[in-house]
């Protein structure tokens, strides 16, 4: 009998867990009486999503409000990128490297990683904790699949890490900085900037000065100067525009000299620069590109004041890369033009056919180059050749390209007409003698 009543309790608890209430919602406070309502009183449901909507704690918002939070979250985000501190690397050097090992670590699936690692002891060199030693782990995997091979650690190399001190503890804990910014290599760059300069000096004399001196500016100026001021929200276009004139202006001056002719074949060489930046907007209208290169994709989610136009920063780097390789063009054309002492634009189209061999394959070579890890990356996906043509990563470099390329071949017919309005009255004061 207890056995029996034992059951029965079981079995009335199992169905006690498997009944189904439903309740009724009221809506607007209207009054049920007894177990019939108004259809007016009767909500209707049709399918979840209303049946959800029924109990959310808030009201829908329109776009408006929407908008109006999201700029509101975006400038919360802001403030807290601006009061971010990154930590600060300083320098370390190497007193023990131990040998590299290897580690195998299982994810919850069972999937399986390989890692490099080195123990190493260090010695602070810097900072505030100068003279202090501690052994740190130092990463030798730059990827998880380990394809790319780091470079172990030995004595007396010198690293950077970040050091801080436990607040609970008050031990020092130190780590190696991010990869890619954990070695130090200023030292090693400069001896390699000093040894090319001395070269193209020693072998180039004046012309080799003149040739130092406008790199230094070219890099001063797209690298110190220019990558800054985008990276502030400077406009693009203007600032490319304003660089290129001086690029431009020195490279004439240097073939030329301060002369007429250098005048215009600057002003040569900033008409074409401007026309082709027009023409470049068209084309991307066309082709609908964004200006998502490679470096592009890599660097967006990362600007978090979004005050950088990235397809500009396409343009501005056509604008660039003209303005280095316009003005040698340009000069060439100008002097042949000059030498023929023609004024007939066809006899002075052909005298400067050949102004710019050379460089069209120097673009080409250099684009293709730097274009090699940009198609690797994307079979690595498994896409096939009509994707990745299609693909904005590629297309944004052979835009880039046949710009370029676009901009070098017109400068010869636009110079050489340029010559013939400007040096008509040259070259008839010079028969007249």
């Amino acid at each position: 009998m207890k056995k029996f009543l034992m059951c029965l309790l079981i079995v009335c608890t199992i169905l006690s867990t498997m009944c189904v209430f439903a309740t009724e919602e009221v809506v607007n406070n209207a009054e049920v009486i007894g177990n019939e309502a108004d259809d007016s009183q009767i909500v209707q449901i049709d399918d979840y999503e209303e049946y959800e909507k029924l109990f959310a704690d808030e009201e829908t918002l329109s776009d408006e409000e929407y908008e109006e939070a999201y700029e509101s979250q975006m400038e919360t985000l802001i403030e807290y990128y601006e009061e971010m501190e990154m930590p600060k690397a300083i320098k370390a050097k190497v007193v023990v490297a131990n040998d590299p090992e290897y580690l195998y670590e299982a994810d919850y699936t069972g999937f399986l990683y390989k890692m490099k690692k080195q123990d190493v002891e260090i010695e602070i060199l810097e900072g505030d904790y100068v003279g202090e030693k501690t052994e740190i782990v130092y990463p030798l995997m730059a990827d998880s699949l380990l394809n790319l091979e780091v470079p172990e650690l030995k004595k007396g190399d010198v690293i950077y890490v970040a050091a801080d001190v436990d607040s609970e503890t008050g031990e020092l804990y130190v780590e190696p900085c991010g990869f890619g910014f954990n070695t130090e290599r200023k030292t090693g760059l400069i001896i390699l900037a000093l040894v090319a300069i001395v070269l193209v000096v020693v072998f180039g004399k004046d012309r080799g000065m003149l040739s130092v001196l406008i790199g230094i500016l070219i890099v001063s100026l797209t690298i110190l100067i220019c990558s800054e001021q985008i990276y502030l929200g400077t406009s693009i276009i203007l600032l490319s525009l304003i660089l290129a004139a001086v690029l431009v202006s020195t490279i004439v001056i240097q073939k030329l000299g301060l002369t007429k002719d250098a005048l215009w074949t600057a002003l040569s060489c900033m008409a074409i620069i401007i026309l082709t930046t027009f023409v470049t907007f068209g084309v991307d209208y066309m082709l609908k590109n964004t200006g998502g290169t490679f470096d592009t994709m890599l660097t967006v989610e990362n600007i978090i004041k979004r005050n950088i136009d990235f397809h500009h920063m396409f343009v501005g780097s056509i604008i660039l890369i003209l303005s280095a390789v316009l003005p040698y063009v340009v000069c060439n054309v100008w002097k042949k033009c000059k030498e023929s002492n023609e004024n007939d634009f066809n006899k002075l189209l052909d005298v400067s056919k050949d102004a710019a061999t050379g460089k069209i394959e120097v673009v080409i070579a250099i684009f293709t180059a730097l274009l090699i890890p940009k198609l690797v990356y994307l079979y690595s996906y498994r896409y096939t050749v009509n994707e990745i043509i299609n693909s904005e990563v590629v297309a944004t470099e052979f835009i880039r390209m046949f710009m370029c390329i676009i901009a070098i071949a017109l400068s010869i017919p636009a110079t050489a007409f340029i010559y013939k309005v400007v040096g008509e009255k040259n070259i008839t004061e010079n028969n007249n003698k």
